[in-house]
Parts: C-alpha cells; sequence; structure tokens
C-alpha cells in the first residue's frame, strides 16, 4: 500500500500545506519517464552547481543496484545546471525543475515523487561509491526495526585541503547518544519512506539542521544504524554551510531548536513547532554546546581577520550563557583593534605549537 494514503499527523498535514505551492510541475518540467516500482530512490538537489553535476550523476548511473531510480531537482538554478543536468539521458533518472523552494522543499518534493520502499540521500557535488545503495538497502531488508542506516564516508575540505575518514560510532545507544550530537552526514544516509512518513518526514520550519531533527525523531519509533565500510565521498565546500561562518551559525540555532523539540517529546510534552509553527524560534532555549560551537567560528574568523563575520557571529551569541569560548570572544570584541590583532597572533602561535608537539 503507498504509504501516502495512510492517515497522517497533525505535523505532515502541515507540511503539506506549507509546501503546496511547489506542486506544479508538468509535463514540460519533467524529463525522464515515469518511475517503476524498484527498491531505492536517490534524491540529490541542486541550486547553481552546474560545476558539480557531472561527478554526482556519474557516480549513480554506475551503481550496482538494480532496483534504483534517480531523482534529481533543480531548485531553480540560474546557471547551466540545468543544461548539464538534462545532458544525461538514462531510464532510471529524472529531472524535475522547480522555483526556488530551498534544500528542504526540493528533498520533499523528492521523497513524495519516489515510489520506492527506501529512499537515499546525495548531496549535490558528492559521490557515492560503488555498491553504496545495494549495501544500504540490503541492510534495511535484513533489520526491519531500522529506520535508517548511514556509512563510513570522505569528507573532502575544499577550503582547507583536508581529508578525513569519517565514521563516528556513538558509546551509548544512538537514542541516547543523538542528544549529544548529530552522529550522521545527511549526504550518507538511507531511510525507509514509511518510517519518514510516520514521523512527519522533513520539517520546512529547518532551513538548515533538517536532518538532525528527522533523525531524532526517526529514532523515537526506529533503530539507526551505521555500515563499516567507506561508501561516499562528501565535499565541503566553500559555499556549504561548514565553509560559511554565518550559515554554520545559523545552523547551530537550528541544531538547538531541533534538541529542545526532541527533550519536549520525550517529557511527554507537545512539540513546540507542532504547537507553534515557526513561532516556536521564541521558545528556543540556549544549549552551552552550540552557543560555544558559534564562539569558536567567531574565533576562528577573528584569526583569519573576517573581522565583519566575526562580528556578527558575536552578535548571534547575545543573551547566552558564557563559556570559556565565548569569554574570550567577548575580551577580544572590545579590546582596541591593535591590542587584538596582537592577541591573536599570539593564541595562532600557541595553537601551531601544540600541533607540532603532538606530531
Amino acid at each position: 500500500m503507498d504509504v501516502r494514503s495512510e492517515p497522517r499527523c497533525a505535523i505532515t498535514e502541515y507540511y503539506s500545506r506549507s509546501f503546496c505551492s511547489i506542486r506544479f510541475i508538468n509535463d514540460e518540467q519533467v524529463s525522464g519517464k515515469m518511475l517503476t516500482m524498484k527498491r531505492v530512490t536517490v534524491i540529490s538537489v541542486y541550486y547553481n552547481r552546474g560545476h558539480c553535476v557531472d561527478d554526482t550523476i556519474n557516480s549513480l548511473l554506475i551503481q550496482d543496484e538494480e532496483d534504483i531510480n534517480f531523482i534529481i531537482i533543480d531548485d531553480g538554478s540560474t546557471d547551466d545546471t540545468y543544461k548539464k543536468l538534462t545532458a544525461f539521458s538514462d531510464p532510471r533518472l529524472r529531472i524535475i525543475r522547480t522555483e526556488n523552494q530551498g534544500f528542504v522543499g526540493g528533498v520533499i518534493l523528492g521523497v513524495n515523487e519516489a515510489t520506492t520502499p527506501y529512499v537515499a540521500i546525495l548531496g549535490s557535488g558528492d559521490v557515492a561509491l560503488q555498491g553504496r545503495f545495494r549495501k544500504q538497502a540490503d541492510y534495511l531488508d535484513a533489520h526491519p526495526r531500522c529506520g535508517a542506516v548511514g556509512c563510513a564516508h570522505e569528507i573532502y575540505r575544499e577550503y582547507t585541503g583536508t581529508v578525513e575518514h569519517v565514521r563516528m560510532i556513538p558509546e551509548k545507544p544512538y537514542n541516547e547518544a543523538m542528544l549529544l550530537r548529530n552522529y550522521f552526514d545527511q549526504s550518507e544516509m538511507m531511510f525507509r519512506k514509511n518510517a519518514y512518513y510516520e514521523v512527519g518526514g522533513y520539517r520546512p520550519y529547518f532551513v538548515y539542521g533538517q536532518d538532525y531533527d528527522l533523525w531524532l525523531r526517526i529514532n523515537e519509533l526506529y533503530e539507526l544504524a551505521s555500515l563499516p565500510e567507506i561508501l561516499n565521498r562528501i565535499f565541503r565546500r566553500l559555499e556549504s554551510v561548514s565553509g560559511n561562518p554565518i550559515k554554520y551559525g545559523m545552523q547551530q540555532r537550528f541544531v538547538q531548536m531541533a534538541l529542545h523539540c526532541a527533550l519536549e517529546r520525550r517529557a511527554g510534552r507537545p512539540d513546540p513547532i507542532d504547537t507553534y509553527g515557526h513561532m516556536a524560534t521564541f521558545f528556543r532555549p540556549r544549549f552551552r554546546r552550540s552557543s560555544s560551537n558559534i564562539a569558536k567560528q567567531a574565533l576562528k574568523c577573528l584569526y583569519r581577520n573576517q573581522l565583519d563575520q566575526a562580528h556578527n557571529l558575536h552578535m548571534m551569541l547575545r543573551g547566552d550563557s558564557h563559556t570559556l569560548y565565548g569569554l574570550i570572544l567577548d575580551f577580544l570584541m572590545i579590546v582596541p583593534s591593535s591590542l587584538r590583532v596582537f592577541l591573536v597572533d599570539v593564541i595562532k602561535t600557541i595553537k601551531t605549537s601544540i600541533r607540532r608537539a603532538k606530531r
């Protein structure tokens, strides 16, 4: 039975109302044949990333999973993204062009268009390694209580030139550990479509941090898991959230809201976004961990002489509980600029010495 025909919770109805504007697709805006019933749908959302198209799409088309479809959303790009996407010809590939709705709107659309029991996400510009989707789907087949599964991955940071191999396995069960941090990257995940609908799906409230909110809600009803093999290559680019200090600061605020909602639900109280919608922002508490992360990002901006961004992040922290990094930031922001430059140089020297000592 199509999960969309099942009764949906109130918040799912809220999502549908909020995004009714993107249901304008017609035959001229969809390239590719109608998708037949398969096992996996992979969704990737693009906005002005024409330079990232080839690597991502080629990594999809060489996958060894036979029962697979690809839904690619062009979210109103103004560059050559759509032209490059439509240059590919493959019966499994479906390109949907919409007005610009943002990443969350694009993913919601993609999931609604999917006709498969499993849905995977792949970030635009990221690369799925051979066997990723087959192995994740096999795991979900074998573990019916698992609602979503990730995998080990490589992270390439364009703005630092570094490469990391990442697989974060918590010491505690996921339902406890996920309250401390997000152990998954959105681009590595595959989830059950029925689990997605059962918990209400991605929420339009979250411009950033929407994946953390979704995994927290899925984990209240299902298990989470991560495959040990490196199956995804994720690129952190200058325009990404992690590469943009202000976007990173905003993401931390949305992460705080996702955590607050989870704690309220676990305490038996209504989810604030269920109750207040976008006005739930006024009920968001400040968590020291996220405040500390924003202060660290502001200090990094000072190190790089990005004074305007450091100032904006500092303003973001107004009213937060003081953390060690916050106190250091407060001090550096009020001292004369010449002294601040001197102190930042001293801190850089100390950090460099520590790194060398560790080697």
